[in-house]
Parts: C-alpha cells; structure tokens; sequence
C-alpha cells in the first residue's frame, strides 16, 4: 500500500527539521570563518572538482548547473550561517511553497549534512593519521579516503547529489516557481535570509536553464563512482575518472 501524499508530508517534514537541527548544530560549533586546514582542503576539492568537469564547464548547456555546483556547493566557504538560517527559511518558505518543495529541500540539507560529515571525517584522517598540515597530495588524499572506511557514506553522498538535482529540476519547472521565488526575495531580505535564499534561487534558476539535466547527471554519477572506485582499490592517479 502506497503512503498518502498527507503522510509523505509529514514523513518528509519531519526529516527536514532533523536535518535543520543538525545544520544548526555543526553550524554553531564552527566559526564565523573556515579553519586554515578545512579551508585548504575544500580549495583542493573545489579544484579536483573543476579539472574532472572542465569538458561541462566549457558546454554552454551546463555551464549555469557547473557554476552552481562549484561556487555555491562545493566552493572554499564557510556556511555556517547558511546552515543556521536553514530552520528560519524552512518556516518562512512553507507560507510560500507545496510540500513537493520541502521534499526538495530536505534532500538538499541531508546532502549538506552528509558532505559536512565527510568533510570532516577526511580532516581529521589528514591530520591525525598522515600529519596533514598545509601541503595536500593526491596520494595523500586517496590515503585518507581509504582510512575514513566509510565507502557506503560516499556512494550515498554521490546518490543524493543525483537526487537533489532531479527533483529540484522536476520542481524548478512548475510555474509558480519563478513568480513565488520572487515574492520571496524581499521578504527573506527584511527577515535576514537573503544568503540562504540566494542560494535556492540561483540553484533553482540554474537547474531550470539547463533544459536536460540527465546528461550531465550520468556524467557526474559515472565519474565520481569510478573514481570512489578506483580510491579504494589503490590504484594510481585515482582521481582520474577516465
């Protein structure tokens, strides 16, 4: 028996705000600003990340969507005060959008959750195990990829990137989208939410610019499964994808 659309609500509800509170937590802990570490691990990412997609930053169909994914997921910043806001936007978005949205979101923040504790889970092998202190290798990070053990975590972390991305460009096509979005610019500003909802906007809007997303997705998911793959099979040069 399939689940009513009231009890995917409520199901789905539930596990945003578990997901908000966990933002809010990690976002609480962290400074205003990114460790010198943390900061130069995720450059290092963000760096990987623009030579494996280089081929997808040159196409103009998916120039928007690699922006968006290297500036505002994957980019070198501290979001904490994203994550902190996340409850606030949640409560102001819901006078505004369906529960088809707050499904979108809730993925989106167990994304960030589950890449927020990779992240650190890496750091920590970097530092504690391989003296990692402010030269970062590709050896030296496929090491602490295999040490983390956490094999499982990385394959869901490539399954919800996929996710994400195809439900919020089933929701990005509605109609209503682009005119409540807008409706909700100013408000978010006067209530001190305009980074968070900046960054569903521009999310939003690349998403819905890229007329097929599916491509790009395949070629994201295969990539960064073969190279996981090849991480933990200790083979050279795994990062890599081809």
């Amino acid at each position: 028996m399939q689940p009513t659309d009231k009890e995917f609500s409520l199901k789905d509800t539930a596990r945003l705000l578990f997901h908000l509170r966990q933002s809010e937590e990690q976002g609480e802990a962290s400074a205003t600003e990114l460790p010198p570490q943390m900061a130069l691990l995720r450059s290092w990412q963000s760096r990987r990340l623009a030579q494996t997609y280089a081929d997808l930053r040159d196409n103009p169909r998916y120039s928007a969507l690699y922006r968006f994914f290297l500036e505002d997921i994957y980019a070198p910043k501290d979001f904490s005060r994203r994550n902190l806001d996340g409850e606030r936007l949640y409560r102001f978005l819901r006078r505004f959008f369906s529960p088809q949205a707050l499904r979108a979101m809730t993925l989106t923040l167990e994304l960030s959750a589950l890449t927020e504790e990779l992240d650190n889970a890496l750091l920590e092998a970097l530092v504690n195990q391989l003296d990692f202190s402010n030269t970062l290798t590709e050896t030296m990070y496929a090491k602490a990829y295999r040490l983390c053990d956490n094999y499982a975590k990385r394959e869901k972390q490539i399954e919800l990137i996929v996710a994400v991305a195809r439900r919020v460009n089933r929701f990005a096509r509605m109609s209503f989208v682009a005119p409540s979005l807008r409706l909700a610019r100013g408000p978010a500003k006067q209530a001190g939410l305009s980074e968070l909802h900046g960054f569903f906007e521009r999310g939003l809007l690349a998403l819905k610019n890229t007329r097929d997303v599916d491509p790009f997705l395949q070629i994201v998911e295969e990539r960064e499964r073969r190279i996981l793959k090849k991480i933990f099979a200790g083979e050279p040069e795994p990062l890599t994808p081809f």
